[in-house]
């Protein structure tokens, strides 16, 4: 009986380990744009020029369908080494115009490095590609 006790005590062991071995990558979006959203500011930087320009309607229908598509996992970087401290790169600054909702940047730092900013969170983004926009 001991014996049986052990090995169910195991194998519940290897099930919680692989249970919440994929768990440091997100399930859930966060880099979403509520439906209740129908504008967006966003600042496109590029080389050190800054572009601002609003986003809505079938544009704004399609930004949300790339946000909610990309997947990521939670990054942590050492003071100064972050994607933000290197110098070049693209980013966009996306702000809801409504509601409460945090906004998000989306960093470029070449074809297949890419990161997510979330209220201060860093992301690599493991399906990278521009935004659908239209400046």
């Amino acid at each position: 009986m001991q014996r049986l006790s052990t090995s169910i005590m195991f194998f519940c062991l290897l099930l919680s380990i692989f249970t919440f071995a994929g768990c440091d990558e997100r399930s859930e979006p966060i880099a979403v744009i509520p439906d209740d959203i129908t504008v967006i500011n966003v600042t496109h930087t590029v080389c050190g020029q800054s572009t601002r320009f609003t986003v809505e309607g079938d544009n704004l229908d399609d930004l949300k369908v790339w946000a909610a598509n990309l997947q990521y996992k939670h990054q942590t970087f050492a003071k100064g080494n972050s994607p933000s401290d290197c110098e070049g790169g693209e980013a966009y600054i996306f702000e809801m115009a409504e509601g409460d909702c945090p906004g998000f940047s989306y960093i470029i730092n070449g074809k297949n490095e890419c990161y997510l900013l979330i209220e201060g969170e860093w992301y690599y983004v493991l399906n990278p590609s521009n935004p659908p926009l239209v400046e």
